[in-house]
């Protein structure tokens, strides 16, 4: 398949969440060489990311751009948005008290920043061809044995057990 009809049929693919489950390839034994798509979605993403956490990995990331002179005005005005995080739905005005609100225009960001963890696990599999996410969904081309499909799974779901749940489905198209 080139990668035109990659791409063609990932325009396709509605990511949507499944319970996890065992995948092991019922048409293949165990050690044969499988090729999928996986999309995956991760449940709750904005209000599940722990305050202090956020608060430490926005401060690495201050210090890796080279901020250190400012590094206390940058995390003070940070730490205002953050915790001050005010939202108006339906005329009424909410405090988020956990998390970050989805609709201010810095959560993507540092949803980003929380989701290198994520990141970091998928990319250590070298079964994964290809990988794309956009917030908290994710597609996977993966391209390796059921077990090590399995392991993965098991790294993501460990990754956060307590705040998220991750959620992959595998896709019954084999390419």
């Amino acid at each position: 398949m080139n990668a035109d009809a990659v791409v063609t049929s990932l325009r396709d693919i509605t990511l949507t969440s499944a319970a996890l489950a065992p995948l092991p390839d019922q048409q293949n034994g165990d050690d044969q060489i499988i090729t999928c798509i996986l999309t995956a979605d991760i449940d709750n993403l904005y209000p599940s990311m722990p305050v202090d956490e956020i608060r430490t990995l926005a401060r690495e990331a201050f210090c890796a751009a080279g901020e250190h002179a400012c590094i206390e005005l940058w995390m003070s005005l940070f730490l205002v948005q953050l915790l001050c995080n005010d939202v108006c739905h339906a005329g009424q005005w909410y405090r988020q008290v956990r998390g970050v609100a989805q609709g201010v225009s810095w959560a993507p960001a540092i949803a980003n920043l929380f989701m290198m963890g994520f990141d970091a696990i998928v990319n250590n599999f070298p079964e994964v061809r290809r990988y794309w996410r956009y917030i908290d969904d994710v597609c996977i081309i993966w391209q390796g044995t059921s077990p090590r499909l399995l392991a993965m799974q098991q790294e993501l779901r460990l990754w956060r057990p307590a705040n998220l749940t991750v959620r992959i489905k595998k896709r019954k198209q084999q390419l």
